[in-house]
């Protein structure tokens, strides 16, 4: 799985029509076999009252603060899933390394038939 290049990421809140075109161009790749879109428009109804049209309104600020933490949980799971991550705990009578539930899965499905115990099983199994 490729890393995310932090130079590839594009964010942007306006108060002008999109223009998908741009978008698409934007995220373009020759090693790329597609692109993806959505594109909504409004409903000519809502609950039986006729919509002639639809106009948001956000504090941009508070929208650009609220992305970025979004983007930071998006970014840490996406680790925690890829990324076989341990951590070990101690206590008074001795430790023991603990493994987060997502990397098990992904190590589970790469291993046939063995299960995985801490940081050397990891490194084996890549």
């Amino acid at each position: 799985m490729a890393g995310i290049d932090p130079n590839n990421i594009i964010v942007e809140v306006t108060g002008e029509p999109l223009d998908i075109n741009r978008y698409v161009a934007l995220v373009a790749d020759p090693g790329a076999g597609a692109i993806s879109t959505f594109s909504g428009v409004t409903r000519n109804n809502f609950q039986g009252k006729a919509v002639i049209k639809l106009e948001y309104e956000a504090y941009t600020p508070m929208a650009l603060k609220k992305l970025q933490a979004r983007a930071v949980h998006w970014a840490i799971d996406e680790l925690k899933a890829v990324v076989p991550i341990w951590k070990k705990e101690f206590f008074e009578d001795g430790s023991t390394w603990k493994e987060n539930e997502e990397s098990r899965r992904l190590l589970v499905g790469q291993q046939a038939g063995g299960a995985a115990a801490g940081p050397a099983a990891a490194a084996a199994a890549m």
